[in-house]
């Protein structure tokens, strides 16, 4: 008989419904529906995004005079425009919920991705050159803010967060000019 009660209260157990990620998200951010698909859509997207930039990053040569190995010019532009996009949605949302937690994670580990990604990348005479600045920053910047956040100091960790996005639209606009492997493909195009 104790046996019998055992399994049974396990199969209820089981049973019972266990609140999910989604409904955590909307009782603890106040986010809805149409947030939390929104957020499987662009971690989806994002996943999508990065595998096809990189199957067609490591499938293509790149034209240049120097050896940069294609998978960082994949890696690289695989990571800096879903960074650019999810700090753009961290930009324009509330601070500290958990959306913001969640999508901060991963837009940390992207920028320190691209940061890594962008040593391998180097100008024509086969050097680091100035935009290099912003891989340094980066990979001290992200790992400061987050330490900052993990000890309170709430002001630190949103001046290194928001200074490293603003560096990455500021070497996003620099990768853009004719000369760079980037602007010079966007130029060439038409």
């Amino acid at each position: 008989m104790p046996l019998e009660n055992e399994q049974s209260r396990e199969q209820s157990r089981r049973h019972q419904v266990t609140p999910s990620l989604a409904s955590a998200l909307e009782r603890k951010s106040g986010s809805s529906p149409v947030t939390k698909h929104f957020i499987a859509l662009t971690a989806g997207g994002t996943l999508l995004f990065t595998l096809i930039l990189l199957v067609i990053g490591l499938s293509q040569r790149v034209e240049a005079n120097y050896q940069t190995p294609r998978w960082a010019i994949a890696l690289h532009l695989s990571t800096t425009l879903p960074a650019l996009l999810i700090g753009c949605i961290l930009f324009l949302n509330p601070k500290g919920t958990l959306l913001h937690k969640a999508l901060g994670r991963i837009w940390a580990a992207l920028m320190m991705t691209t940061a890594f990604a962008s040593i391998w990348i180097r100008d024509l005479t086969g050097g680091f050159g100035p935009i290099h600045i912003f891989t340094l920053i980066t990979l001290v910047s992200i790992p400061y803010a987050i330490w900052s956040a993990v000890r309170g100091d709430i002001e630190a960790h949103q001046r290194s967060m928001m200074g490293t996005f603003i560096g990455l639209v500021i070497a996003g606009a620099f990768s853009l000019m004719p000369g760079r492997l980037l602007g010079s493909f966007i130029w060439s195009i038409g």
